[in-house]
């Protein structure tokens, strides 16, 4: 009994075991099989939350690789070496360099290009929209300023997407993630669909190089020098979509916790050091704050109902777009007159 009483003690905070320990107190196999079960239940929770780990932009919980392997994520899975991958074929008039597979006949489309804005623009839309919509792109750590970015599965872009007789889905909810994280560059060649079946498309979207640029046209060269605080993409998107999408696409964003975009651009920089970059924390995490800060001026607009953004959404209420009492016709052939 003395020694129930011991593992009761230990295992406070998993009560709902307690009566599962008393059922095998005489069968050590069983004890044991438990508390292997749980260890890592146990490692994970004495480990500190990211937040107690960073004081004054300095990461204060030893190693961050280790830290983070410790809550279960291996950022050498981000890291691809060159030499490790075999060439499929190569791309001259494409800005990606080649086409490339792994040992797991992943396909890889590799090209230069700056890896903070490819790496770090991917991974907040993989947490915004998810993997299905936005691929995975890891750094080459044996070729510098060169990124892999792994094949989208069905996907194909604007270009060559015969779109007749076909349904598109989730196009808000992508083109309100890209005006959040200042992704433009939107031409066909990166935009697209994900087949699901033989009628609906899942828009999607590939490279992330031109990321971070808050204010220049969507189809222009990107700059890195702008104010994160313009929101004039919102209200370019607005004028395409109802009310309800404008609303729904905008909640995915300002219900985004502050804390996983701190995570996020953390193992971002964690990778790049584990790669070989130099670069410093505290201009990552400053970078953070600014998207925490533009996610919050999002929020307030919208429930400021006297703010431009807000008018501009109850617009969408009253008045209907150009297009639905336009009513086309063909044009005209001129007929020349026969002398």
């Amino acid at each position: 009994m003395q020694f129930v009483k011991c593992i009761k003690s230990f295992l406070s905070p998993f009560q709902s075991l307690i009566t599962l320990f008393q059922d095998c107190r005489r069968n050590l196999k069983s004890i044991l099989l438990i508390l292997f079960c749980i260890s890592p239940l146990l490692l994970h929770s004495k480990e500190k939350s990211l937040d107690q780990c960073l004081k004054k932009n300095t990461f204060i919980c030893g190693d961050a690789y280790s830290y983070l392997l410790n809550i279960g994520t291996n950022i050498d899975k981000d890291i691809l070496p060159l030499s490790s991958l075999k060439m499929y074929k190569q791309r001259a008039e494409s800005k990606f360099k080649a086409i490339y597979f792994d040992k797991y006949k992943n396909v890889y489309y590799v090209k230069e290009a700056n890896p903070i804005t490819e790496f770090m623009g991917s991974r907040l839309m993989n947490l915004i929209l998810g993997r299905k919509v936005s691929p995975i792109v890891r750094i080459i750590n044996d070729q510098k300023f060169t990124v892999a970015s792994l094949e989208l599965q069905n996907f194909k872009t604007q270009e060559s997407t015969d779109l007749k007789h076909k349904s598109i889905i989730g196009q808000a909810d992508l083109d309100f993630a890209m005006n959040f994280i200042g992704l433009v560059d939107r031409h066909s060649g990166n935009m697209g669909y994900v087949s699901l079946d033989s009628n609906t498309l899942l828009a999607a979207r590939v490279d992330f190089d031109a990321s971070f640029d808050f204010e220049s046209s969507f189809f222009r060269a990107h700059s890195l020098n702008t104010n994160y605080l313009n929101l004039k993409h919102l209200f370019i998107s607005i004028e395409q979509y109802s009310k309800d999408e404008t609303l729904s696409a905008l909640k995915k964003i300002i219900n985004l916790p502050d804390e996983k975009i701190v995570m996020v651009i953390f193992q971002c920089w964690a990778t790049f050091v584990r790669a070989g970059y130099s670069l410093e924390l505290k201009h990552c995490l400053a970078f953070a704050n600014q998207l925490i800060e533009r996610k919050h001026a999002i929020r307030d607009a919208l429930k400021d109902k006297h703010s431009a953004l807000s008018q501009a959404i109850e617009k969408k209420t009253h008045i209907k777009k150009k297009t639905e009492h336009i009513e086309r016709k063909p044009k005209k052939k001129k007929v020349r007159k026969k002398r």
